[in-house]
């Protein structure tokens, strides 16, 4: 007689069986690429500068200094290069403003020109910062190049800028532009002591060539250009410092050396060694903290288990420092050939993964990492339906219409309006508006004939890029 009952718990186990088996058949494991430069970039590259004056400050009424930061904000919207400003006493709302715009960073600058060090002066500059920052600042700049005090600095200070430097003249090869044992060089400096990150010289200063090392304004320009192409090359990291105030008597000739006019060929020095390259849009704390979470990232391993998507990382804490203050993401990507079964269309962002973009081969992640554990396992938001992922690298291109009076953006970004008057010198330039929401469209008030126009926009992923409004097209 048929057991029929016993047939039932057998056909039973053996669908169970595969079912399991299917599961399995289904689950992916993949490993990531850790890219060594934030959005897979060529290189990292950044120019700083200590203090932010705005246009309204008292002793910079009567000469150049009056538009340093305008300038150097509009220099940097023009050439789609990051900037920088270490600082330590606020001096008005612009510097809200310029921050709030995401052109620029902030970090500390401590004034051990006149102040020997002490915790609370430090605390109570990062604590200000922080406001406007909107995040714990973890660079610093040393004044007057006093770095006797880098060993008693906090543990969140992961970085900064000594004064040292490499001049023109030095015949050095470059080579700091260390960024961790596959990028960039070092010859001379031991980057596996964390404190020659804390005090780390700068690749060059572009200003300093010229008023004391001898360098004309070419051979500074030229020098700039090839650090930063060596820079590339190497997969390095480049920063240039130049006070955007700077004003002094040059020893040769006696006269007055400005450094605003001459920014713009620092900026255009800087753009020309990038030329078709991709630099990480990061300001100074981000590339330090780039650096470190990349250095602590060991394994990471995309799972994938039928409609499930986790991020599988590993990480581990490599220096003396306090890894909770990072909170720049780290840059994973994956070859779409390796994924051909997961449907990467329907992936999110969410609290963890701030950006999912693509190219043709990649698909890439950023992730914030969280270093008080060893292993963690992140989960990949889906969406119900599909949507096109953004593509990495899409500088926002703008046009005008006519018609509407309004500045047109391929893609959602943040808006400046600035104007020169047109006899003016070309660096005398103010800021009239800002937009902080990221927006299509611009739409131009009514435009004084006397003066000319440009309209700056950066987009989420800090790409920039400006357009002049010619004289034909005011109203």
């Amino acid at each position: 007689m048929i057991n029929y009952h016993k047939i039932s718990i057998l056909l039973l186990i053996v669908g169970f069986a595969l079912f399991l088996n299917s599961c399995e058949l289904k689950k992916i494991e993949t490993d990531f690429e850790i890219c060594e430069h934030y959005n897979n970039a060529d290189a990292t590259i950044i120019q700083v500068t200590d203090q932010y004056f705005p246009a309204n400050w008292k002793p910079f009424q009567k000469d150049s200094r009056k538009y340093s930061s305008s300038w150097a904000e509009f220099l940097a919207f023009k050439y789609n290069i990051p900037i920088h400003v270490f600082e330590y006493k606020i001096k008005g709302n612009e510097f809200k403003d310029f921050l709030a715009m995401g052109r620029g960073g902030a970090s500390v600058y401590y004034p051990s020109c006149s102040l020997a060090y002490k915790d609370s002066i430090l605390n109570n500059i990062v604590n200000e910062l922080t406001v406007l920052y909107n995040k714990r600042p973890t660079t610093v700049s040393y004044g007057c190049g006093k770095t006797h005090y880098r060993d008693s600095l906090p543990k969140h200070i992961l970085g900064g800028r000594s004064s040292s430097y490499i001049k023109f003249n030095s015949n050095n090869n470059n080579e700091i532009s260390w960024y961790g044992d596959d990028s960039g060089h070092s010859t001379y400096i031991d980057f596996s002591n964390t404190q020659n990150i804390v005090s780390r010289p700068s690749n060059g200063r572009f200003y300093s060539d010229i008023l004391g090392n001898g360098a004309s304004l070419e051979d500074a320009s030229l020098f700039v250009e090839e650090q930063v192409k060596k820079t590339v090359a190497k997969r390095g990291f480049y920063m240039n410092f130049m006070h955007w105030h700077d004003f002094y008597i040059k020893k040769e000739t006696g006269k007055i050396l400005e450094g605003v006019p001459l920014m713009k060929f620092l900026f255009k020095s800087m753009s020309q060694g990038v030329k078709n390259s991709n630099i990480a849009k990061l300001d100074y704390n981000e590339a330090i903290e780039y650096l470190y979470a990349k250095e602590g990232l060991v394994t990471a391993i995309l799972e994938v288990m039928n409609d499930k998507a986790d991020i599988v990382v590993r990480t581990e804490t490599t220096r003396e420092k306090d890894y909770s203050a990072i909170q720049t993401p780290i840059t994973l990507r994956i070859h779409k050939d390796s994924i051909k079964n997961v449907n990467y269309k329907l992936f999110s962002i969410s609290e963890r993964i701030v950006s999912v973009q693509q190219d043709p081969k990649f698909i890439y992640f950023n992730i914030i990492l969280d270093f008080a554990v060893d292993v963690e396992r992140i989960n990949i938001s889906m969406k119900r339906e599909e949507t096109e992922i953004p593509n990495l690298w899409s500088q926002p291109s703008l046009k005008l219409n006519k018609i509407k009076n309004q500045v047109i953006s391929s893609e959602p970004v943040r808006f400046t309006l600035f104007r020169k008057k047109e006899m003016d010198e070309e660096y005398q330039v103010e800021i009239v508006d800002r937009q902080y929401d990221l927006l299509l469209k611009y739409s131009l008030k009514k435009l004084d004939s006397n003066y000319n126009y440009f309209v700056g926009a950066i987009d989420d992923q800090n790409e920039s890029s400006m357009i002049e409004i010619s004289f034909a097209n005011k109203e």
